[in-house]
């Protein structure tokens, strides 16, 4: 359903919860809490876990089930419990992740798909399995289900790179595995999901959010991917989740084991 509402300003409002992160998607399960009006470059699924979520778009407080945001849909979400699913436009994904983006900014999900979704993750797993379960590599638990040899020696080479802050051209990946680039370019992304250039925004990601749960450091996780600073790493956090790097850092703690 959809309704003009009065909702509680989240301004100030910590987010509590869960989060994980693999190339092409990240996943949220909890209480939310700040986050201005914005916009990211991955498309946003949100389901409320308590009934409802709801979000400022198009001027209106939009309360329903479960919203799907487009990617570059500049939005504001309320507080609430909810299990948000953010997706690389680019991405291959299976059912029912993929559930379609129009040429809307948004739309209300119909009851199968939020109880397929719902189904998808239901499970004792914790966020950062149920990401593992889609059966692409996975790089932040070094749990990747990798069948090809040369994608995993080719991943981790990209990796290493990414993590000495050099930018390894497509031309240099290919010759590694012995493909023209525009063989290359076909190849990785069938057994990734992702282009190259998607991919390795994520990863760089990742390998920051990784240092930084570690270290506590932004700074040093910053540089550590590549990032030419601090500021960097967080305006790439907020493009892609819109929350700042520190949140996500914190939520992603609560998804680790000790």
């Amino acid at each position: 359903m959809e309704a003009i509402t009065e909702v509680a300003d989240t301004s100030k409002a910590a987010w509590h919860g869960e989060a994980a992160i693999s190339p092409g998607i990240g996943l949220f399960r909890g209480q939310t809490g700040d986050n201005r009006a914005h916009r990211h470059w991955a498309h946003q699924i949100s389901i409320g876990l308590d009934g409802e979520v709801a979000f400022e778009l198009d001027g209106a407080e939009v309360v329903a089930t479960a919203v799907a945001i487009k990617a570059g849909v500049l939005h504001r979400q309320r507080k609430g419990l909810v299990l948000s699913v953010y997706i690389d436009p680019t991405a291959q994904l299976p059912p029912p992740l993929l559930i379609g983006f129009s040429d809307t900014a948004w739309r209300l999900l119909e009851s199968s798909e939020v109880n397929a979704l719902l189904s998808y993750f239901a499970s004792d797993l914790t966020l950062q399995q149920r990401l593992d379960r889609i059966g692409r590599p996975d790089l932040t638990q070094g749990q990747g289900q990798i069948g090809d040899p040369k994608l995993a020696s080719l991943l981790e080479f990209l990796k290493q790179q990414i993590s000495q802050g050099d930018e390894v051209s497509r031309d240099q990946l290919a010759a590694r595995v012995n493909l023209s680039p525009s063989r290359f370019s076909h190849w990785f992304t069938e057994q990734t999901g992702l282009p190259l250039r998607s991919y390795r925004k994520w990863l760089r990601l990742i390998l920051a959010l990784q240092t930084a749960v570690v270290t506590g450091n932004l700074s040093l996780a910053a540089s550590q991917a590549g990032f030419a600073d601090q500021a960097h790493f967080s305006r790439a956090v907020g493009d892609a989740f819109g929350i700042t790097a520190s949140q996500i850092v914190s939520l992603i703690k609560s998804n680790s084991p000790e």
